[in-house]
């Protein structure tokens, strides 16, 4: 990844700006870890969702990439909250900018309106332009993410108690040794999850502990960066605008069911 010399688009908009209907957090300095509290929440990404963000980076190795995260909290779970990270959704890889966000994010929100069960938006996911950027998230994002927790926190009752929207780092070096480990990498690789901190910004990291994936997840990400991009490609709301109408149906953003349909075969 290259860096950019110049700052994104989003990057110049007035973080009392509003984001659809919520409103944008100012970006701050970084926070610090929180202890362990048995009320902590902890993150479970399933191997679709996992799949797609790495890929969603692969495929674009030269720019920052942005995307919604798709779940829901665990009704059963007792002690912390439990949020399952059902699927992600590409929307940029280039600078967010206001107006195709919040087109995305409404579209998104009517898509996922008519799903089985209580499923949201629960957070975002970026990977940063350079190799070594691995140590938080970008400001784009940061700001994005601070604008859906307003939403997120006027659902008020419906959320468990200590219950927070989460942003994922894609790791551009982890996911570099994803792609080398003949062993199949698992765990979270190349994954970093972030929560609010104490000064209310997304800079809280996770603890390895927190945050579960299958090793489905590793190697389903490991083997769709590796396949021919026309055999399995990824789109994003930037792709499918791109694409004119004669692609509209080929350009499958909401769902990638390449993807899907790949990552369900391995599983």
């Amino acid at each position: 990844r290259e860096k950019s010399d110049s700052l994104p688009p989003y990057h110049t908009i007035p973080p009392t700006t509003p984001l659809c209907a919520f409103s944008i957090l100012r970006y701050g300095i970084e926070g610090e870890p929180i202890s362990n509290m048995s009320q902590e929440q902890s993150v479970v990404v399933s191997p679709a969702a996992h799949t797609k963000m790495i890929l969603h980076a692969c495929r674009n190795p030269h720019s920052q990439v942005h995307g919604v995260l798709i779940g829901s909290f665990d009704k059963q779970a007792t002690g912390g909250p439990v949020l399952h990270l059902s699927d992600a959704i590409p929307i940029f890889h280039s600078s967010p900018t206001k107006p195709i966000l919040d087109t995305a994010l409404r579209l998104i929100e009517a898509h996922i309106d008519g799903s089985p069960g209580a499923v949201g938006i629960m957070g975002w996911y970026s990977a940063n332009e350079r190799l070594g950027d691995d140590a938080r998230p970008g400001q784009a994002a940061l700001r994005i993410v601070g604008g859906l927790a307003t939403g997120f926190e006027d659902m008020g009752k419906s959320i468990p108690t200590h219950a927070e929207l989460v942003t994922i780092l894609v790791s551009n070096k982890d996911t570099v040794e994803l792609l080398k480990d003949d062993g199949g990498n698992s765990g979270a690789a190349g994954l970093k999850v972030f929560g609010r901190d104490t000064r209310k910004h997304w800079l809280r990291p996770y603890a390895p502990g927190n945050v579960k994936c299958t090793s489905t997840g590793g190697r389903a990400a490991k083997a769709a960066c590796l396949e021919d991009i026309k055999r399995m490609p990824i789109f994003d709301f930037e792709d499918h605008l791109d694409g004119g109408a004669e692609h509209l149906g080929e350009r499958d953003w909401l769902t990638n069911t390449v993807v899907s349909g790949f990552v369900h075969r391995n599983e």
